[in-house]
């Protein structure tokens, strides 16, 4: 597809009017000015500006011509042989215009007294005054165009360009949250079921809490980020339904200083801590198992440490722990959201302890 920059005489719009009434009466009041400076003599002001004016007509057919058709057609698409003849072609006739403008229309009408008029002929035959005094005249601005123009596009593809990386960004973020919410409701469905079996009267509770933590990760969790607080809720809704599911073979530690509950952070980064917590700490034993949770908020910086006991399937693969999804799903969310933090795992024989740090200080949000 065509940009507006490789189309000849794109469409003209209200905009792009005032942007050239602009251009031009920058570009011929800058160059009346140090015409009028260079002369020394500031009351030949309005004389300079009328002895320019006479040259408006080639000046305009230069600037266009140059930049809406012959960049866009020729040089743009590498035909640059046709772009350079095409180019001197032109320049010939334009200055040969502008000689014939002069000679023929301006003098007559504003010169007083007596003067040689040159025909036609020897005006395009005078190689020399054509581009010794014309073609410096009119290209000056063309190329200041062609200057502002490069640096509009350069401007323009760099938003583009940007546009095109928070498109990708929000996609990616979208599809790592698109695996969490499968992940999450098989773990939480499992809970369910394993109560279920037990006939235990806690299973309408857990139908609840997982209702409205489905709720929450369905319709709220969409926008790039959410209150600290909401996060907080969620967190203590997956613990008590890991609690009714583990009971007393499940010690679990959740100790939370927030300074401001308002505080936003990225949604569900911290549910998948605590969740490959559970995954790899108290599934799959029967024995005693412990997970430690400590989230610190102040001065918008995030601590947030996570600590559990190994289950017997992790202590023969360790391994599996740092393959698993979850963290790397953590990490690629991590990289496309915050510049500043820092993510890392502890392992020991016995136990994983996962660090999370991000300074949010700088953050845009």
């Amino acid at each position: 597809m065509a940009t507006a920059d490789q189309t000849p005489f794109p469409l003209i719009s209200g905009n792009r009017i005032v942007n050239h009434l602009i251009f031009w009466i920058v570009s011929f009041g800058g160059i009346t000015l140090i015409q009028s400076f260079a002369a020394g003599n500031s009351d030949d002001l309005t004389c300079i500006f009328f002895q320019n004016l006479k040259h408006i007509i080639p000046l305009l057919i230069t600037a266009y011509f140059i930049n809406y058709y012959l960049i866009p057609v020729y040089f743009r698409s590498g035909r640059y042989l046709l772009f350079i003849v095409f180019g001197v072609i032109f320049t010939y006739f334009v200055c040969a215009l502008d000689r014939i403008i002069n000679v023929h229309i301006a003098e007559p009408l504003f010169r007083e007294g007596e003067f040689v008029k040159e025909s036609i002929y020897e005006i395009m035959t005078d190689w020399k005054l054509l581009i010794s005094d014309y073609f410096p005249r009119l290209y000056l601005i063309a190329f200041a165009m062609t200057f502002v123009r490069l640096i509009k596009s350069k401007f323009e593809i760099e938003q583009r360009n940007a546009e095109l990386e928070r498109e990708k960004a929000a996609a990616e973020l979208n599809f790592l949250k698109s695996q969490i919410h499968p992940h999450f409701l098989f773990n939480t469905l499992n809970n369910l079921y394993v109560l279920t079996l037990k006939k235990s009267d806690q299973a309408p509770d857990t139908v609840i809490k997982l209702s409205e933590m489905l709720d929450y990760m369905l319709y709220k969790c969409s926008d790039r980020y959410v209150s600290i607080e909401n996060e907080v809720q969620l967190l203590d809704n997956y613990i008590a339904l890991e609690k009714l599911r583990y009971g007393d073979s499940l010690q679990i530690e959740f100790l939370k200083e927030i300074d401001n509950n308002a505080t936003e952070i990225a949604p569900l980064i911290l549910l998948s801590i605590v969740e490959n917590a559970f995954k790899h700490g108290a599934s799959g034993t029967s024995e005693d198992a412990e997970i430690k949770i400590e989230l610190k908020l102040r001065d918008r910086q995030l601590n947030f440490k996570v600590y559990n006991d190994k289950n017997p399937l992790e202590q023969a693969d360790p391994a599996n722990y740092k393959k698993g999804i979850g963290i790397r799903n953590i990490r690629k969310q991590l990289e496309l959201i915050y510049k500043e933090y820092n993510f890392a795992i502890e392992e020991t024989d016995k136990s994983y302890t996962v660090n999370l740090f991000i300074d949010l200080r700088n953050e845009d949000h």
